[in-house]
């Protein structure tokens, strides 16, 4: 037993290397010059989760960090620079904080509920965006969350300040901690989110990875944390993949005709780089 809720069993071992391994194998997916379906988004369903494993420590049901560990992987194999990991467990995730702190290629930010568990992750608010007192809080960016139903429009507010944050740090990766905890019906929360919160949280972050890069979208891997209530972590599960499977931003989509920039008789390269990138992710 690591502690009151890390208790280490007959297959703790394999579960862990396996959830570890689900994460490099999306890397090994993206990256692998073999990629012809041309892969940017993967999923990994795995327990047990990572967020909390710290460098030197694991605790609250992890045991190691899977996407610490991926970030890890990602630079040394393929030469990944910059690298973002966003986080909307409903507990902080102290433990990809904890390896991010001092490496100032890894953006970490995270929106949790106040006073849960482990009690990290404080937020600087209101001395945020230019206002920040610590450079540091531009790239590790934690904002609280309230219980009650205001925790639905304050999740708006302050996750959408965490991606407005990434994408000013550029990255050329994309974590997200998704761990569904937050939900309503969880009973490790007193938050009260829904699944359409997860699907608008994932659709915007899919959003600044064409923000970041048009022609080729910044990679997305999406890892599972928290989520204790079966039947809303199977709800919200299945909607947060649907949006990292189909979703497509509108601004990708639907090229305006009268715009003589986009038309598709345009002989402009980067137009022209566009429509094929559309044509090979299945848009005509």
């Amino acid at each position: 037993m690591i502690d009151s809720d890390t208790v280490v069993m007959w297959k703790t071992r394999s579960a862990a290397l396996r959830a570890a391994g689900a994460v490099i194998s999306a890397l090994d997916d993206i990256y692998s010059p073999t990629n012809t379906n041309k892969i940017k988004r993967a999923f990994c369903c795995v327990r047990p989760p990572g967020h909390h494993a710290e460098r030197l420590r694991s605790m609250g049901f992890c045991f190691v960090n899977n996407i610490g560990i991926g970030a890890k992987y990602a630079q040394s194999k393929y030469n990944v620079g910059r690298i973002a990991i966003v986080d909307f467990d409903v507990h902080h995730g102290n433990g990809s904080e904890d390896g991010a702190l001092e490496d100032e290629s890894i953006f970490f930010g995270s929106t949790h509920e106040k006073d849960n568990y482990p009690g990290t992750g404080a937020d600087p608010t209101p001395n945020i965006g230019d206002k920040v007192l610590n450079p540091k809080h531009r790239r590790i960016v934690n904002r609280y969350l309230q219980r009650g139903p205001y925790s639905r429009v304050q999740f708006k507010e302050k996750w959408k300040q965490i991606i407005d944050e990434m994408i000013l740090f550029k990255p050329e990766l994309i974590f997200i901690s998704a761990g569904f905890d937050a939900h309503d019906d969880d009973p490790l929360s007193s938050t009260e989110l829904i699944e359409e919160d997860f699907e608008w949280a994932t659709r915007i972050v899919i959003d600044a990875s064409y923000q970041l890069n048009p022609i080729n979208p910044v990679p997305i891997i999406s890892s599972l944390e928290g989520g204790y209530d079966l039947k809303a972590l199977a709800n919200s599960v299945a909607i947060h993949v649907d949006v990292m499977n189909d979703y497509i931003p509108d601004s990708i989509v639907n090229i305006d005709s009268n715009d003589s920039t986009t038309s598709t008789n345009n002989n402009d390269n980067e137009v022209k780089a566009l429509i094929k990138h559309m044509e090979d992710i299945g848009l005509k």
